[in-house]
């Protein structure tokens, strides 16, 4: 759902919007999943930050924003905030994509001149951040079985769906 017990917008729910967000920003500027697949590319998250200031409630009227960057080392950051109706910063997503080729099935290191589009803003050197790495055990807590509904359009598991199994 999108909200929790609490009416709380779920973490989960966050992240799918923020996929949306994304995805239709690249559509408005004529870059979207139709455009990538004509060149044999596509985008793929590499991570996201999200940093949560307060969760938006159910119902509550909230602005998005979202801006794309031209690539730093591989990766194409995209930062997009969610604000309240008095302009308060209530999340803030720092996600970084990869360009990858579909066929080699490799990161594409350079900008391919099709994608030289005034979508990205200017580059800048941004700060990198490292997702801790999990110590792998081999406690079960749960096994999830991945359905057809949980898959993004590149037949992976969703982004955004990590959110929901885990917590």
């Amino acid at each position: 759902g999108y909200c929790d017990f609490k009416n709380r917008m779920t973490p989960a729910y966050i992240l799918k919007q923020i996929q949306q967000i994304s995805m239709e920003h690249c559509d408005r500027e004529n870059i979207g999943i139709p455009f990538l697949a004509a060149h044999g590319v596509a985008f793929l998250l590499a991570k996201i930050k999200l940093k949560i200031t307060r969760l938006p409630q159910g119902g509550e009227p909230i602005t998005a924003e979202t801006a794309a960057y031209m690539p730093y080392r591989s990766q194409y950051p995209r930062i997009t905030r969610f604000f309240d109706e008095k302009g308060n910063v209530l999340l803030e997503a720092d996600a970084r994509w990869v360009l990858v080729d579909i066929e080699k099935r490799r990161i594409v290191r350079r900008m391919p001149p099709v994608l030289d589009q005034p979508i990205f803003g200017v580059a800048q050197e941004f700060q990198d951040y490292k997702i801790p790495r999990v110590l792998y055990t081999n406690d079960v807590r749960e096994k999830v079985k991945v359905r057809y509904s949980m898959t993004d359009t590149n037949q992976h598991l969703n982004n955004a769906v990590y959110a929901s199994v885990i917590s």
